[in-house]
């Protein structure tokens, strides 16, 4: 009897306390989820994934604008060869028929502040201008294909940065407008799926 009653009591203060040792039960049998590994495991896991995806994507950028600064520097970039041409179309010449300026007149009145700066300053600001507008344009890319509330996933992540990395790469080492034009179309995207019809529009 003295030992029943000792389990009686050892069973009440197990259920007080949450001991489900103590009762001789299993977290399952008790409804709980056992725990099945280090708490926070997998978020460090994705912690030291980003990190070093982080690091791989910087070392690219980095080795990207070595080349592209020596090219500039050799004047073997489009930002370079437009110069000129730039400084001519804002004095008012008409650079479509004399030189076959490739770009619209727009493109040449945004890209003007750069030929104030030294040639390989204005060569290696643009470079880096890109690259800020590539990563936003991404971003707005990933956040625009998932639900929303809804983060993209690692692997989603990696797959899109994968995939545009050739052509990012491309133009950032050319010098041209496209990346540009990318920033632009996303930014449309992301205004209208976030209701700014007019400003998507304009």
């Amino acid at each position: 009897m003295d030992y029943l009653y000792a389990r009686s009591e050892c069973n009440e203060l197990a259920v007080l306390y949450g001991d489900d040792r103590s009762m001789g039960l299993t977290p399952a049998e008790h409804g709980r989820e056992p725990v099945t590994g280090a708490p926070g495991e997998g978020e460090r896991r994705q912690r030291r994934l980003r990190f070093l995806a982080a690091a791989l994507l910087t070392i690219c950028v980095l080795g990207a604008a070595t080349h592209y600064g020596i090219k500039a520097a050799e004047h073997r970039s489009a930002i370079m060869r437009w110069r000129p041409l730039i400084e001519r179309l804002v004095r008012g010449d008409d650079v479509y028929r004399k030189a076959a300026y490739p770009n619209p007149p727009l493109l040449g009145i945004l890209l003007y502040p750069l030929t104030l700066l030294p040639p390989l300053g204005a060569a290696l600001t643009w470079f880096f201008l890109k690259v800020a507008m590539a990563a936003v344009a991404i971003r707005w890319a990933l956040q625009l294909s998932c639900s929303p509330g809804q983060p993209p996933s690692f692997a989603m992540r990696a797959a899109v940065i994968l995939l545009a990395a050739r052509p990012l790469l491309g133009d950032l080492e050319h010098g041209n407008v496209n990346i540009l034009i990318f920033f632009v179309v996303m930014l449309a995207l992301w205004a209208f799926r976030h209701g700014w019809d007019l400003s998507a529009g304009v």
